[in-house]
Protein backbone atom coordinates (compact mmCIF):
# COMPACT_ATOMS: atom_id res chain seq x y z
CA UNK A 1 0.00 0.00 0.00
CA UNK A 2 0.96 3.58 -0.76
CA UNK A 3 -0.48 6.50 0.95
CA UNK A 4 -0.37 9.31 -1.68
CA UNK A 5 -0.49 12.56 0.18
CA UNK A 6 -0.64 16.16 -1.23
CA UNK A 7 -1.15 19.98 0.02
CA UNK A 8 -5.51 20.13 0.21
CA UNK A 9 -6.27 23.32 1.32
CA UNK A 10 -6.38 26.15 -0.63
CA UNK A 11 -7.12 23.38 -3.59
CA UNK A 12 -10.43 22.32 -5.31
CA UNK A 13 -11.67 19.34 -4.98
CA UNK A 14 -10.64 17.69 -8.51
CA UNK A 15 -6.94 19.71 -7.83
CA UNK A 16 -6.73 17.57 -4.83
CA UNK A 17 -7.85 14.23 -5.92
CA UNK A 18 -7.34 14.08 -9.77
CA UNK A 19 -3.56 13.01 -10.08
CA UNK A 20 -4.98 10.09 -8.14
CA UNK A 21 -6.27 8.49 -11.31
CA UNK A 22 -2.79 8.61 -13.06
CA UNK A 23 -1.20 7.49 -10.03
CA UNK A 24 -3.76 3.95 -9.97
CA UNK A 25 -3.41 3.36 -13.44
CA UNK A 26 0.46 3.18 -13.21
CA UNK A 27 0.35 1.25 -9.95
CA UNK A 28 0.52 -2.68 -10.63
CA UNK A 29 -2.00 -4.61 -9.16
CA UNK A 30 -0.57 -5.29 -6.39
CA UNK A 31 -0.63 -2.05 -4.92
CA UNK A 32 -3.35 0.06 -3.35
CA UNK A 33 -3.23 3.78 -2.65
CA UNK A 34 -4.49 4.72 0.46
CA UNK A 35 -6.37 8.49 -0.28
CA UNK A 36 -6.82 10.81 2.04
CA UNK A 37 -10.11 12.12 0.85
CA UNK A 38 -11.89 8.76 0.16
CA UNK A 39 -15.44 9.07 1.93
CA UNK A 40 -16.02 12.64 1.57
CA UNK A 41 -17.39 12.97 -1.40
CA UNK A 42 -19.90 15.44 -0.49
CA UNK A 43 -16.68 17.78 -1.03
CA UNK A 44 -16.55 16.62 -4.86
CA UNK A 45 -17.39 20.32 -6.27
CA UNK A 46 -15.56 21.95 -3.83
CA UNK A 47 -14.06 25.14 -5.71
CA UNK A 48 -11.54 25.90 -2.62
CA UNK A 49 -11.17 23.74 -0.26
CA UNK A 50 -11.09 24.37 4.09
CA UNK A 51 -8.97 22.89 6.32
CA UNK A 52 -12.23 21.60 7.81
CA UNK A 53 -15.71 20.37 7.81
CA UNK A 54 -17.48 20.25 11.03
CA UNK A 55 -20.55 18.51 9.26
CA UNK A 56 -18.61 15.07 8.61
CA UNK A 57 -16.51 13.60 10.97
CA UNK A 58 -13.84 12.66 8.99
CA UNK A 59 -13.46 16.18 7.86
CA UNK A 60 -12.36 17.65 11.44
CA UNK A 61 -9.64 18.26 12.50
CA UNK A 62 -9.50 15.37 14.94
CA UNK A 63 -11.02 12.84 12.43
CA UNK A 64 -8.11 14.40 9.26
CA UNK A 65 -5.49 12.83 11.85
CA UNK A 66 -6.72 10.52 12.67
CA UNK A 67 -7.47 8.97 9.32
CA UNK A 68 -4.60 10.14 8.00
CA UNK A 69 -2.18 9.16 10.38
CA UNK A 70 -3.72 5.52 10.84
CA UNK A 71 -2.92 5.32 7.02
CA UNK A 72 0.57 6.66 7.13
CA UNK A 73 1.09 3.43 9.70
CA UNK A 74 -0.26 1.15 7.20
CA UNK A 75 1.21 1.99 4.25
CA UNK A 76 4.45 0.54 2.69
CA UNK A 77 5.57 4.15 1.40
CA UNK A 78 4.25 7.75 0.89
CA UNK A 79 3.90 9.22 -2.42
CA UNK A 80 3.66 12.93 -1.78
CA UNK A 81 2.43 15.50 -4.44
CA UNK A 82 3.50 19.09 -3.84
CA UNK A 83 3.41 20.04 -7.77
CA UNK A 84 -0.07 22.24 -6.58
CA UNK A 85 0.96 23.47 -3.02
CA UNK A 86 -0.70 27.71 -2.60
CA UNK A 87 1.41 27.28 0.88
CA UNK A 88 3.05 25.30 3.34
CA UNK A 89 0.98 22.19 4.11
CA UNK A 90 0.92 21.23 7.78
CA UNK A 91 -1.17 18.28 7.28
CA UNK A 92 1.32 16.71 4.50
CA UNK A 93 4.82 17.95 6.95
CA UNK A 94 3.09 16.15 9.84
CA UNK A 95 2.63 12.32 7.90
CA UNK A 96 5.78 13.01 6.45
CA UNK A 97 7.25 12.98 9.82
CA UNK A 98 5.36 10.80 10.99
CA UNK A 99 6.67 8.18 8.28
CA UNK A 100 10.11 9.91 8.26
CA UNK A 101 13.12 7.51 8.54
CA UNK A 102 10.89 4.55 8.65
CA UNK A 103 9.15 4.34 5.25
CA UNK A 104 9.94 5.06 1.90
CA UNK A 105 8.88 8.53 1.07
CA UNK A 106 8.68 10.14 -2.69
CA UNK A 107 8.40 13.98 -2.77
CA UNK A 108 7.08 15.27 -5.99
CA UNK A 109 7.61 19.28 -6.01
CA UNK A 110 10.04 21.89 -8.20
CA UNK A 111 12.50 24.42 -7.01
CA UNK A 112 9.55 27.47 -5.85
CA UNK A 113 7.20 25.11 -4.03
CA UNK A 114 6.57 26.70 -0.50
CA UNK A 115 7.93 23.28 0.92
CA UNK A 116 11.46 24.05 -0.50
CA UNK A 117 14.13 24.25 1.37
CA UNK A 118 12.46 22.75 4.26
CA UNK A 119 14.38 20.20 5.83
CA UNK A 120 11.05 17.84 7.10
CA UNK A 121 10.40 17.48 3.14
CA UNK A 122 14.30 16.85 2.08
CA UNK A 123 15.92 15.01 4.53
CA UNK A 124 13.86 11.60 4.90
CA UNK A 125 12.88 11.76 1.27
CA UNK A 126 13.85 11.35 -2.31
CA UNK A 127 12.76 14.49 -3.87
CA UNK A 128 11.69 14.36 -8.24
CA UNK A 129 10.23 16.82 -10.15
CA UNK A 130 7.58 15.03 -12.13
CA UNK A 131 4.43 12.77 -11.17
CA UNK A 132 5.49 9.86 -13.09
CA UNK A 133 8.89 10.00 -11.91
CA UNK A 134 7.44 10.31 -8.86
CA UNK A 135 5.30 6.96 -9.81
CA UNK A 136 7.77 5.03 -10.93
CA UNK A 137 10.31 5.85 -8.18
CA UNK A 138 7.50 4.77 -5.39
CA UNK A 139 6.69 1.62 -7.38
CA UNK A 140 10.39 0.74 -7.13
CA UNK A 141 11.21 1.52 -3.46
CA UNK A 142 7.63 -0.57 -2.12
CA UNK A 143 7.47 -3.75 -4.33
CA UNK A 144 8.73 -6.83 -3.42
CA UNK A 145 10.20 -8.03 -6.61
Amino acid sequence: MVYLACAITGLSFEDATGWYRKVEKAFPKHLIALKPLRGVEQLRGERVLKEEYREHPLSTPKGIVMRCYNDVDRADGLLVNLLKAKRVSRGTCGEVGRAAFKKPIVVVMRKGNPHWGDPMMHEPTIVVPTLELGIRTVIELVSPV
